[in-house]
């Protein structure tokens, strides 16, 4: 009796001790932040991270968008998973992105955090280009008119807006005798704001758009109704009435005007010359709107008249491309550097 006591007082134990080695299992003792090294890291990037749970015996569970989940950037933007780096710095000091991640649940908070270095490997964009202009609005179907036999007719699309025009640069470019990497100071004439981005030449270029913005599409053209069918009694005989015409798509916007540079390389940078493309062209022109579909000829009765079906309404004019920008300017000279 004595030696099944002392057997299940230590099946017992042993039962704890499983339990608590699985409960300890289950408990989070890190987080980890994974992202694909290979990625071009650098300004205007978009990559998308990973958090993970970390747990005692070594395995890891994904948590990337649970609620319990926090997640904060300096230096970038964080949004849907993804990792939003701005195209648009301030300073020349915004050159890597510190991530913070913290779980927060009720007993217990852990935390982690990454900090990545730009790699710079890709090309430097510096983009200026104007905007798209907005669609035009598409045209009305045709509203029942209990007055008349004849379907109406849908309302035209509205024109597409003109896109908007690229911005007029200039850039100063010099070297940083510290850490060998070319500075740009960019102005941009019409705000008299600054951008300031490094680059560091690993064989890629120093790409500066400001083309014209694409002109917007033309809305479509609202469809026509359909004719009333004949009808007949013993007083009258009404015939049936003919469709509606679809209404006219709108034009295409006119493409935005080219922007203009003006690139001052220091003499201390002159091979940087070789490594600046500029496009300055005009924006395409919109599409024109979809003419809207034609209403169909009522059905007549025996021995009425027979109507006939509306027109397809006449789609709308591409709109032109914009002007190119005048002539790039690229020169070396001495400046004071900032």
């Amino acid at each position: 009796m004595r030696q099944n006591t002392r057997l299940f007082t230590l099946f017992v134990s042993t039962l704890f001790a499983s339990c608590a080695a699985l409960n300890s299992n289950k408990k989070i003792t890190g987080l980890r932040i994974d992202y694909d090294t290979e990625t071009a890291i650098n300004y205007g990037a978009i990559f998308p991270i990973e958090v993970f749970a970390v747990y005692p015996n070594g395995k890891d569970r994904k948590i990337t968008g649970n609620d319990e989940l926090i997640v904060d950037i300096a230096g970038a933007v964080y949004e849907d998973g993804k990792v939003i780096v701005g195209a648009y710095p301030e300073s020349f000091g915004e050159n890597t992105i510190r991530i913070m991640a913290k779980r927060i649940s009720k007993s217990d908070t852990v935390m982690t955090e990454r900090i990545i270095p730009f790699n710079y490997a890709s090309d430097l964009t510096i983009l200026f280009y104007g905007s798209s202009g907005a669609r035009g609005a598409d045209g009305d179907d045709a509203g029942y008119i209990a007055l008349f036999r004849d379907g109406s007719s849908g309302s035209s699309g509205s024109d597409g807006a003109n896109g908007g025009s690229g911005s007029q640069l200039e850039l100063l470019c010099w070297r940083d005798e510290i850490d060998s990497s070319y500075k740009f100071q960019v102005k941009q004439l019409s705000t008299e704001k600054n951008y300031f981005y490094r680059y560091f030449d690993r064989g890629f270029l120093v790409v500066v758009n400001v083309n014209g913005g694409t002109g917007g599409m033309g809305g479509d053209g609202g469809d026509g109704r359909d004719g009333k069918s004949g009808t007949q009694t013993e007083k009258k005989s009404k015939d049936p009435g003919s469709g509606g015409n679809g209404g006219n798509g709108g034009n295409g916007g006119i493409g935005g005007s080219g922007g203009f540079v003006r690139v001052i390389i220091h003499p201390n940078a002159i091979e940087i010359a070789e490594k600046i493309v500029v496009y300055n062209d005009g924006g395409l022109g919109g599409t024109g709107g979809t003419g809207g579909s034609p209403g169909k000829a009522g059905t007549p009765l025996d021995g009425q008249a027979v109507a006939s079906d509306g027109y397809t309404g006449s789609s709308g004019s591409s709109g032109i491309q914009g002007q190119s920008g005048p002539e790039i300017v690229i020169k070396i000279e001495e400046f004071d550097i900032p």
